[in-house]
């Protein structure tokens, strides 16, 4: 949206408080935080749990991250699908609870490899959906505050969600590390003991599938941005942002600042959409 940076912005201070006052951008931030936490210990914990519980190592030490990975750009592809049936909202909340299951059924897999392998393919299907619909949550909060305030705020809220999801990530690695030495663990000790064994899978399993299963709570009860209601807004709002294109570009045009291939482009853009409108 070149026509963007011409547009008047907020001050600093008056950019924040309304930010805050989004409430829907509150709802995706109380959601995204125990994502976070539960993402960063998935993905940056998974080697205590593939060295001490499974006990894997050289090539199949990576295994395990490889396999998630993996379901999860497979079934990303899936989602996409999903999401034009069913919606964002409910398509990443299902994701979010696969996930959580996997990681309980994990949690009780203990160290059979076939167990855990099948818990982690589980959670690989849950974060298909989730890595996938997350970026476009965000744009809907931007969206929706561009209904509050007329304006285009895509750094700000990029910026404040990075001032949120930074401690979450510190945070959850903190509480993770704090549990494992609470149960014995000793990061000098090639086999741990039973207990700091268990520390490992309460921290690494079950407390993340309870993270993930409040970040489905947090989205199911405030956050409000769909329906068909929602889907109109934005179809009006699309509307909007065209008409301020085409302006802006006719601005330019005035002005002799637009290239050619640009007014080309433009052009065979305004065309085809005039076709649609008129197509009854």
């Amino acid at each position: 949206n070149e026509y963007a940076r011409k547009e008047e912005s907020l001050g600093f201070i008056e950019s924040m408080v309304q930010t805050i006052k989004n409430r829907e951008f509150l709802a995706f931030e109380a959601m995204n935080f125990f994502h976070e936490m539960a993402f960063t210990i998935v993905t940056g914990s998974m080697i205590y749990y593939v060295q001490f519980v499974v006990r894997l190592e050289g090539f199949l030490a990576s295994l395990p991250i490889i396999v998630v990975f993996l379901v999860m750009l497979v079934f990303s592809l899936l989602a996409n699908s999903l999401v034009r049936q069913h919606g964002l909202k409910k398509i990443y909340i299902i994701g979010l609870l696969i996930s959580s299951f996997g990681l309980i059924v994990l949690f009780f897999s203990g160290s059979i490899l076939a167990l855990v392998m099948l818990s982690l393919i589980v959670v690989g299907i849950g974060f298909g959906p989730v890595n996938l619909i997350w970026s476009p949550l965000l744009s809907d909060v931007i969206d929706y505050d561009e209904t509050l305030t007329g304006k285009r705020r895509e750094t700000t809220y990029a910026g404040m969600n990075a001032l949120i999801t930074k401690p979450a990530i510190s945070i959850a690695n903190a509480i993770f590390l704090l549990l494992i030495s609470g149960f014995g663990f000793d990061n000098t000790l090639i086999v741990q003991p039973n207990s700091a064994v268990f520390g490992i899978q309460l921290g690494f399993a079950l407390l993340t599938a309870v993270y993930f299963i409040l970040s489905a709570i947090a989205l199911w009860k405030r956050y409000t941005l769909d329906g068909e209601d929602w889907t109109s807004k934005k179809a009006e709002l699309g509307r909007i942002h065209l008409q301020k294109e085409r302006e802006y570009i006719e601005q330019l045009q005035r002005e002799g600042k637009i290239s050619k291939v640009y007014q080309k482009l433009y052009k065979e853009s305004k065309e085809e959409t005039e076709n649609n409108d008129s197509t009854p």
